[in-house]
Protein backbone atom coordinates (compact mmCIF):
# COMPACT_ATOMS: atom_id res chain seq x y z
CA UNK A 1 0.00 0.00 0.00
CA UNK A 2 2.73 2.32 0.45
CA UNK A 3 3.81 2.20 -3.18
CA UNK A 4 0.88 4.40 -3.58
CA UNK A 5 2.41 7.13 -1.70
CA UNK A 6 6.08 6.21 -1.84
CA UNK A 7 6.40 4.93 -5.52
CA UNK A 8 9.06 2.28 -6.33
CA UNK A 9 11.32 1.27 -8.71
CA UNK A 10 8.77 0.71 -12.00
CA UNK A 11 6.59 4.15 -11.07
CA UNK A 12 7.80 7.54 -12.37
CA UNK A 13 7.55 9.98 -9.84
CA UNK A 14 5.91 11.73 -8.12
CA UNK A 15 4.51 8.34 -6.60
CA UNK A 16 1.16 7.50 -8.37
CA UNK A 17 -0.98 8.12 -5.86
CA UNK A 18 0.15 11.51 -4.78
CA UNK A 19 0.21 12.27 -9.05
CA UNK A 20 -3.36 11.02 -8.89
CA UNK A 21 -4.06 13.34 -5.57
CA UNK A 22 -3.01 16.35 -6.78
CA UNK A 23 -4.79 16.24 -9.82
CA UNK A 24 -8.41 16.37 -7.55
CA UNK A 25 -8.60 12.41 -7.29
CA UNK A 26 -9.43 10.32 -4.08
CA UNK A 27 -7.16 7.54 -4.01
CA UNK A 28 -7.81 3.90 -2.10
CA UNK A 29 -5.16 1.74 -2.22
CA UNK A 30 -6.28 -1.34 -0.38
CA UNK A 31 -3.50 -3.78 1.47
CA UNK A 32 -3.60 -7.20 -0.19
CA UNK A 33 -3.76 -10.49 1.86
CA UNK A 34 0.27 -11.63 1.51
CA UNK A 35 1.75 -8.35 0.88
CA UNK A 36 3.01 -4.92 3.01
CA UNK A 37 1.51 -4.92 6.40
CA UNK A 38 -0.99 -7.71 5.64
CA UNK A 39 2.22 -10.67 5.59
CA UNK A 40 1.19 -10.91 9.11
CA UNK A 41 -1.60 -12.85 7.88
CA UNK A 42 0.45 -15.55 5.91
CA UNK A 43 3.02 -15.35 3.00
CA UNK A 44 1.55 -14.82 -0.57
CA UNK A 45 2.79 -18.80 -0.80
CA UNK A 46 1.29 -19.95 2.18
CA UNK A 47 -2.37 -18.04 1.69
CA UNK A 48 -1.81 -19.13 -1.71
CA UNK A 49 -1.62 -22.50 -1.36
CA UNK A 50 -4.38 -22.82 1.79
CA UNK A 51 -6.78 -20.79 -0.42
CA UNK A 52 -5.88 -23.45 -3.67
CA UNK A 53 -6.79 -26.98 -1.29
CA UNK A 54 -10.13 -25.06 -0.97
CA UNK A 55 -10.51 -24.26 -4.19
CA UNK A 56 -10.47 -20.63 -3.73
CA UNK A 57 -7.17 -18.69 -5.49
CA UNK A 58 -5.78 -16.37 -3.34
CA UNK A 59 -6.50 -14.00 -6.43
CA UNK A 60 -10.26 -14.11 -6.08
CA UNK A 61 -9.69 -13.71 -2.22
CA UNK A 62 -7.85 -10.11 -3.21
CA UNK A 63 -10.91 -9.58 -5.58
CA UNK A 64 -13.54 -9.77 -2.88
CA UNK A 65 -11.21 -7.25 -0.47
CA UNK A 66 -11.08 -4.62 -3.66
CA UNK A 67 -14.99 -4.95 -3.51
CA UNK A 68 -15.37 -4.56 0.01
CA UNK A 69 -12.82 -1.67 -0.39
CA UNK A 70 -15.01 -0.05 -3.42
CA UNK A 71 -18.13 -0.58 -1.14
CA UNK A 72 -16.64 1.51 1.53
CA UNK A 73 -15.13 4.17 -0.96
CA UNK A 74 -18.70 4.55 -2.88
CA UNK A 75 -19.93 5.03 0.86
CA UNK A 76 -17.85 8.11 1.62
CA UNK A 77 -19.39 11.54 1.66
CA UNK A 78 -18.57 13.09 -1.59
CA UNK A 79 -18.02 10.31 -3.51
CA UNK A 80 -20.03 9.84 -6.63
CA UNK A 81 -20.61 5.86 -7.33
CA UNK A 82 -20.40 6.53 -11.55
CA UNK A 83 -17.19 8.24 -11.30
CA UNK A 84 -15.10 5.32 -9.45
CA UNK A 85 -12.53 3.91 -11.42
CA UNK A 86 -9.17 1.27 -11.14
CA UNK A 87 -6.08 1.64 -11.96
CA UNK A 88 -2.99 -0.30 -11.33
CA UNK A 89 0.76 -1.29 -12.33
CA UNK A 90 1.65 -5.12 -12.74
CA UNK A 91 -0.05 -7.19 -10.04
CA UNK A 92 -2.22 -3.88 -9.66
CA UNK A 93 -3.13 -3.96 -13.02
CA UNK A 94 -4.02 -7.34 -12.88
CA UNK A 95 -6.21 -6.76 -9.75
CA UNK A 96 -7.31 -3.50 -11.73
CA UNK A 97 -9.26 -5.55 -14.99
CA UNK A 98 -10.19 -8.32 -12.79
CA UNK A 99 -12.22 -6.29 -10.28
CA UNK A 100 -13.43 -3.82 -13.37
CA UNK A 101 -14.96 -7.23 -15.19
CA UNK A 102 -16.36 -8.73 -11.83
CA UNK A 103 -18.15 -5.21 -10.94
CA UNK A 104 -19.85 -3.75 -13.25
CA UNK A 105 -20.61 -0.39 -11.25
CA UNK A 106 -16.48 0.24 -11.67
CA UNK A 107 -16.94 3.68 -14.50
CA UNK A 108 -13.55 2.82 -16.09
CA UNK A 109 -10.62 0.62 -15.78
CA UNK A 110 -6.78 1.11 -16.55
CA UNK A 111 -3.83 -0.66 -15.84
CA UNK A 112 0.16 -1.18 -17.00
CA UNK A 113 2.35 -3.73 -17.03
CA UNK A 114 0.74 -6.89 -16.82
CA UNK A 115 -2.03 -7.79 -19.42
CA UNK A 116 -1.37 -10.98 -21.86
CA UNK A 117 -2.27 -14.17 -22.92
CA UNK A 118 -1.35 -16.82 -19.69
CA UNK A 119 -1.37 -19.61 -22.80
CA UNK A 120 1.10 -17.98 -24.64
CA UNK A 121 3.36 -17.19 -21.25
CA UNK A 122 3.35 -21.08 -20.41
CA UNK A 123 4.47 -22.27 -23.93
CA UNK A 124 7.56 -20.04 -23.50
CA UNK A 125 7.66 -20.61 -19.69
CA UNK A 126 7.40 -16.83 -18.88
CA UNK A 127 4.05 -17.48 -16.62
CA UNK A 128 6.31 -18.31 -14.11
CA UNK A 129 7.93 -14.38 -13.39
CA UNK A 130 3.97 -14.39 -12.09
CA UNK A 131 3.29 -14.78 -8.29
CA UNK A 132 1.18 -18.47 -7.39
CA UNK A 133 -1.51 -15.21 -6.02
CA UNK A 134 -2.48 -15.22 -9.47
CA UNK A 135 -3.21 -19.05 -10.47
CA UNK A 136 -6.89 -19.68 -11.22
CA UNK A 137 -7.54 -23.26 -11.73
CA UNK A 138 -9.82 -24.07 -14.67
CA UNK A 139 -9.26 -20.57 -16.32
CA UNK A 140 -7.80 -22.35 -19.08
CA UNK A 141 -7.83 -23.64 -21.88
CA UNK A 142 -11.06 -22.41 -22.41
CA UNK A 143 -10.74 -18.87 -21.06
CA UNK A 144 -7.54 -16.56 -20.56
CA UNK A 145 -6.93 -13.01 -19.60
CA UNK A 146 -8.30 -11.38 -22.50
CA UNK A 147 -11.77 -12.60 -21.94
CA UNK A 148 -11.27 -11.31 -18.40
CA UNK A 149 -10.84 -7.99 -19.40
CA UNK A 150 -13.35 -8.22 -22.62
CA UNK A 151 -16.09 -8.26 -20.00
CA UNK A 152 -15.28 -4.65 -19.09
CA UNK A 153 -16.73 -3.36 -22.23
CA UNK A 154 -18.13 -1.50 -23.50
CA UNK A 155 -17.16 0.64 -20.48
CA UNK A 156 -13.81 2.89 -20.86
CA UNK A 157 -10.27 0.76 -20.57
CA UNK A 158 -6.65 1.47 -21.36
CA UNK A 159 -4.38 -0.97 -21.43
CA UNK A 160 -0.40 0.50 -21.37
CA UNK A 161 2.25 -2.45 -22.17
CA UNK A 162 5.92 -2.59 -23.27
CA UNK A 163 6.85 -4.93 -25.51
CA UNK A 164 10.38 -5.58 -23.45
CA UNK A 165 8.68 -6.65 -20.28
CA UNK A 166 8.96 -10.36 -19.52
CA UNK A 167 5.30 -10.14 -18.49
CA UNK A 168 3.77 -8.52 -21.77
CA UNK A 169 5.98 -9.34 -24.63
CA UNK A 170 4.26 -8.74 -28.03
CA UNK A 171 3.96 -12.62 -28.63
CA UNK A 172 1.79 -12.66 -25.33
CA UNK A 173 -0.02 -9.37 -25.58
CA UNK A 174 -1.42 -9.21 -29.39
CA UNK A 175 -3.73 -12.22 -28.85
CA UNK A 176 -4.93 -11.38 -25.53
CA UNK A 177 -5.17 -7.37 -26.50
CA UNK A 178 -7.57 -8.90 -30.05
CA UNK A 179 -9.82 -10.79 -27.89
CA UNK A 180 -10.71 -7.50 -26.25
CA UNK A 181 -10.99 -5.31 -29.96
CA UNK A 182 -13.52 -7.87 -30.68
CA UNK A 183 -15.37 -6.76 -27.17
CA UNK A 184 -14.94 -3.39 -27.82
CA UNK A 185 -15.90 -3.39 -32.00
CA UNK A 186 -19.09 -1.26 -31.16
CA UNK A 187 -17.36 1.11 -28.65
CA UNK A 188 -13.87 1.13 -30.10
CA UNK A 189 -12.85 4.51 -28.81
CA UNK A 190 -13.72 3.34 -25.81
CA UNK A 191 -10.46 1.20 -25.68
CA UNK A 192 -7.24 2.97 -25.27
CA UNK A 193 -3.89 1.26 -25.50
CA UNK A 194 -0.22 2.95 -25.16
CA UNK A 195 2.63 0.71 -26.67
CA UNK A 196 6.31 1.02 -25.31
CA UNK A 197 8.14 -1.19 -28.13
CA UNK A 198 11.63 -1.10 -26.45
CA UNK A 199 9.72 -0.43 -22.85
CA UNK A 200 10.30 -3.09 -20.23
CA UNK A 201 7.99 -4.05 -16.65
CA UNK A 202 7.62 -0.15 -15.72
CA UNK A 203 5.92 2.75 -16.19
CA UNK A 204 6.57 5.36 -18.62
CA UNK A 205 6.44 9.07 -19.13
CA UNK A 206 4.02 8.32 -22.46
CA UNK A 207 2.00 5.57 -20.16
CA UNK A 208 1.30 8.47 -17.47
CA UNK A 209 0.45 11.53 -19.72
CA UNK A 210 -1.90 8.43 -21.90
CA UNK A 211 -3.51 7.73 -18.29
CA UNK A 212 -4.09 11.17 -17.22
CA UNK A 213 -5.63 11.59 -20.73
CA UNK A 214 -7.95 8.64 -20.25
CA UNK A 215 -8.98 9.60 -16.74
CA UNK A 216 -9.64 13.09 -17.21
CA UNK A 217 -13.52 12.42 -17.91
CA UNK A 218 -13.79 11.59 -14.55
Amino acid sequence: MTEVSDGRPSLLLPPVGLWLASLGYVVLCPEMPGFGRRQSEGTESELSKKALWHGRPLLGLMLDDMDRAYSALSAFPGIERGRIATFGLSMGATLSYWHAALNPDISRCSHLCAFSSIGELIRTGAHDLHGIYMTVPGLLPDYDMGDVAALIAPRPQFIGAGYMDPLTPQAAFEPAFARVTDAYARNARDLKTFIEPNGGHAETTGMRAALKQFLAPL
